[in-house]
């Protein structure tokens, strides 16, 4: 198994592969002291399996990095380890921008790397497995802000959600009939509340009541409307959200 080792300090770097190779005797590691040389050696060619990011470079920061990984869809594990700070904003951090897991250096970290990697990579396994099979979206949402956003999210933290747009529920009905007849289905419907023409109330009767349909129903809504939600639940929706700061995050689970 191929790791990457991004840590500028010697006197971290030594302990870390002395613990891992311990653990972990098949490790091929490679160090990298910078982020310039942590991106030359992504490029060499070495398919990597895990990662082992330091927050704090002479060059930058190992956030950077991980953004870069993601992005570029490299199938890999990744753990960030910082020395210190606030371990909860660190977390929340590293998380956000697509990490597995993260290890602070602080109380005999060495001794809990191997479990935290042995972790990591089972739960990479996972969800590598729950994301083979794409998940077919159909989106109705007219606000062009919110589908930018929607679509730079799922692309970067959920790529196996296929999103096709529509921007009315009108449309939404003529593919969905269409498709129906073609044999062609979507897995979800995700759906803003207001919306021109019918709004997603209206929406959803005519999906549960005359179509028929038993495709999941996911609303969402900048209003948070306790009445409104009663409502999409009790016609059939699945689910509801509410365009919080958090609500992009749900949209996976």
């Amino acid at each position: 198994m191929n790791v990457l080792l991004l840590e500028d300090s010697e006197i971290d770097a030594g302990p870390y592969q002395r613990g891992l190779l311990n653990a972990f005797p098949n490790f091929m590691i490679s160090v990298a002291p910078t982020l310039h040389e942590a991106r030359n050696l992504l490029k060499s060619g070495t398919a990597f399996d895990l990662a082992l990011l330091d927050m704090k470079l002479p060059d930058g920061n190992g956030l950077d990095l991980l953004i870069e990984i993601r992005e570029t869809g490299k199938n890999m594990a990744i753990i960030m380890l910082t020395g210190s700070g606030n371990e909860e904003e660190t977390a929340v951090a590293a998380f956000k921008a697509g990490a597995n897991d993260y290890l602070v250096k602080q109380d005999e970290y060495i001794l809990k790397l191997p479990n935290v990697i042995e972790s990591t990579l089972r739960n990479h396994q996972r969800n590598l497995q729950k994301t083979a099979t794409k998940i077919h979206v159909l989106y109705i949402e007219h606000n062009s802000a919110d589908i930018n956003l929607t679509i730079r999210h799922i692309k970067q933290f959920a790529p196996y959600i296929q999103l096709e747009i529509v921007h009315s529920a009108e449309e939404a009905l003529s593919i969905l009939e269409y498709k129906n007849r073609k044999l062609k289905k979507h897995d979800v419907l995700l759906l803003d509340y207001r919306l021109p023409g019918l709004n997603g109330i209206e929406f959803i009767k005519i999906i549960r009541q005359e179509r028929k349909l038993n495709l999941p129903i996911i609303l969402i809504t900048g209003q948070g409307n306790e009445e409104i939600a009663m409502v999409a639940l009790t016609l059939g929706a699945n689910e509801y959200l509410v365009k919080d700061e958090q609500y992009l995050n749900r949209y996976p689970q």
